[in-house]
C-alpha cells in the first residue's frame, strides 16, 4: 500500500531527474533586431516609412538604435500532476529579463530594465511569445514617446493605439508621450485609455524639470502612487470635490520619482498641483507610470 501510494504521489512531488529544458536561450542580438523590426512595424502603422536592419531602424534621415541586453533568461518544462484521465499538464515557462535602450543618431536617450514571462506547453512557442511581449510592452508605455519625437509632426503613433495627446510645447522645448502604464486593484483595464486630459496636463508641468538641458533628445520618466495606507506624503493631493457641510477631506497620497535621462531624484512634487491626477478608491493604491521623450532645441 505504502509502494502504491509512493508511485502515485511521485508526478506531484517531482524529484531530480526533470531534463532541463531543450529551448535555446534569447540572445541579445536577437532581441535587439526583434525590438527594431517592431519598433518599424510601429512606424508604418502611423504611416511612416522604416527599414530595419539588425538592431538599428532607418526613419528618414534619422537612425534609431534598439539595444536589448538580456540579463537572464529561465526555460521551465512543462509538467503532468495526477496520473490517468486526471492528469492535468502544467504548462512550461519562459522568463525573461532585460535592458532596452534607444539611441537616435548615435545619441542615447533611455535605457529601462524590464521582466517578463510567458506560458505554453510548447517551450518554443513560449520562447516566441516572451520576446515579442516584452518588446511590445516597451513599445507602447515607451517606445512610442521616442517613434513619435523622431518623426517631429504630431504624434500618429501614439494616436495609432488609441491615446490622443498632441506634443506640447514648453519653453524652448517639445514634449512626446507614450501611452499611461496604470496599476493597482480593481483597475478597469481600459483606464489608461482615458487619461489623454492626464497625460496632457503631466506633459506641460515638465518645464522645471527640463530647464537647462542640452539641445536634443532628453527621457522624462514619471513613476507615482496615488492613494493607499500612510500618510499623504510630501505633496498630498486635495481631491476637486465639494464637502457637505460639517465634512472632512482626507488628502490623498502621492508619493514618486522623476528620472531625467535616467537620474533620479527629482522631486515629483512639483507635479502635485499641475497635473489632473487619478484618483483612486479609499485605501487602494493606483500606480502610474508615464513616459516622455522631450526635444530641446537649440538657443
Amino acid at each position: 500500500m505504502l509502494t502504491s501510494l509512493m508511485i502515485a504521489l511521485l508526478p506531484l512531488i517531482g524529484c531530480g531527474s526533470e531534463p532541463a529544458p531543450t529551448v535555446d536561450p534569447i540572445t541579445s542580438a536577437e532581441a535587439s533586431a526583434a525590438a527594431a523590426r517592431i519598433f518599424c512595424e510601429a512606424s508604418t502603422q502611423a504611416g511612416g516609412t522604416c527599414a530595419a536592419d539588425g538592431a538599428v531602424a532607418t526613419i528618414g534621415e534619422h537612425t534609431v538604435e534598439l539595444t536589448v541586453t538580456v540579463k537572464d533568461f529561465v526555460a521551465l518544462n512543462s509538467r503532468s500532476l495526477g496520473v490517468g484521465s486526471s492528469a492535468q499538464q502544467i504548462p512550461g515557462e519562459v522568463q525573461l529579463v532585460a535592458d532596452v535602450g534607444v539611441s537616435v543618431d548615435g545619441k542615447p536617450v533611455a535605457t529601462l530594465d524590464f521582466t517578463h514571462a510567458a506560458n505554453d506547453v510548447d517551450l518554443t512557442v513560449a520562447r516566441t511569445a516572451v520576446l515579442e511581449e516584452l518588446i511590445q510592452r516597451w513599445m507602447v508605455g515607451y517606445g512610442l514617446a521616442a517613434l513619435d519625437a523622431v518623426g517631429g509632426d504630431g504624434a500618429p503613433a501614439l494616436a495609432g493605439v488609441g491615446m490622443k495627446v498632441a506634443p506640447v510645447a514648453l519653453e524652448g522645448a517639445t514634449a512626446w508621450s507614450a501611452y499611461p502604464m496604470l496599476s493597482g486593484q480593481g483597475l478597469d483595464p481600459k483606464t489608461g485609455g482615458r487619461m489623454a486630459p492626464q497625460v496632457t496636463s503631466m506633459a506641460k508641468g515638465l518645464g522645471p524639470y527640463v530647464e537647462g538641458l542640452a539641445p536634443g533628445l532628453h527621457s522624462v520618466h514619471i513613476k507615482a502612487e496615488l492613494g493607499g495606507p500612510g500618510g499623504p506624503g510630501a505633496c498630498g493631493i486635495l481631491p476637486p470635490v465639494a464637502a457637505a457641510p460639517g465634512a472632512s477631506i482626507s488628502m490623498v497620497r502621492l508619493v514618486g520619482e522623476v528620472k531625467v535621462d535616467g537620474a533620479a531624484g527629482a522631486d515629483i512634487c512639483e507635479l502635485s498641483e499641475t497635473v489632473a491626477w487619478p484618483l483612486p478608491k479609499s485605501q487602494v493604491q493606483l500606480t502610474w507610470e508615464q513616459f516622455f521623450v522631450v526635444r530641446v532645441d537649440a538657443s
